[in-house]
Order: structure tokens, then C-alpha cells, then sequence
């Protein structure tokens, strides 16, 4: 992860900015895109499973998704 919105859902599970996640519910992550793709697969309220890599430990959080904010164009 590059940035955790502080106060969002992953700040609120315990992500850091550094961490890689690796599964979300067992599911392998193998990038960017398969992890937004898996998240926004998932409703709102939905407690996931992530798997992440901090340094050269294993971590397991358990992640109450929230709504993905709507961004709007110029």
C-alpha cells in the first residue's frame, strides 16, 4: 500500500502505508489491479480477511470495507 486513508476502514484494521497485501479471503493478490478489482467485488459492511506482508512478517487483519468514495471530473 502506498497511503492508508487515515480514520478509513484500513487505517481503522490496522493497514500501513508499506505493507503488500498477498489474499484477501484466501484469495491470492497478485497486484494494483486484482487487489481493487477484489475489493470492489465486495458490498460495503463486508469483514475481509487481508493477508499482508509488513517487512518480512505475515500479518492477518480482518477489514470492514466501507464505501469507495465517488470521484468526480472537472
Amino acid at each position: 500500500l502506498v497511503a492508508v486513508q487515515r480514520g478509513g476502514p484500513a487505517d481503522r484494521a490496522g493497514l500501513r502505508a508499506g505493507d503488500t497485501v498477498v489474499s484477501i479471503n484466501g484469495k491470492e493478490i497478485s497486484d494494483t489491479a486484482a487487489l481493487i478489482n477484489e475489493t470492489a467485488a465486495l458490498s460495503p459492511g463486508t469483514q475481509a480477511q487481508f493477508k499482508v506482508l509488513r517487512g518480512r512478517e505475515a500479518v492477518s487483519l480482518a477489514v470492514e470495507l466501507g464505501q469507495r468514495p465517488v470521484t468526480r471530473k472537472p
